[in-house]
């Protein structure tokens, strides 16, 4: 499949289905992909998607997957910056954190508001890199 017809197939894509596809395009690349259990401990703490190492399973990248039925907008800023803070104060230490969105942010001021609130779980410590994936 092209990159542009996976882009199109995940755009039409939201909520758990989104999640699903996520994982089964991480699991091509990556043995040690897992899907959190739905309202489980991981997905509790904001982890939807997971890489774990293989020496004791602890989550090495944790994927928070948000898939939107429509084209991203400033009123969908404060849900992503309540699943940071979520995963800030209650998801695991990691090397890296993800938040992938089906949708791009094109305002400037949602997407600096975004890469600001992943900044700062870097500088908590909480991860090493903090990506935004839209």
């Amino acid at each position: 499949m092209t990159i542009g017809k996976t882009r199109h197939k995940l755009m039409a894509l939201s909520g758990d289905a989104f999640a699903n596809e996520v994982e089964a395009l991480m699991g091509v690349l990556s043995e040690r992909v897992a899907q959190s259990r739905r309202l489980g401990l991981l997905d509790r703490q904001g982890v939807d998607v997971f890489v774990y190492r293989e020496a004791d399973h602890s989550v090495e990248v944790a994927i928070q997957c948000k898939g939107y039925e429509r084209p991203f907008e400033s009123d969908q800023v404060p849900a992503l910056l309540d699943e940071i803070a979520k995963f800030a104060q209650k998801g695991p230490n990691v090397e890296e954190y993800w938040l992938t969105i089906n949708r791009p942010i094109t305002d400037r001021h949602d997407r600096d508001q975004v890469e600001t609130a992943l900044r700062g779980l870097m500088r908590s410590g909480k991860c090493q890199n903090a990506r935004l994936l839209d």
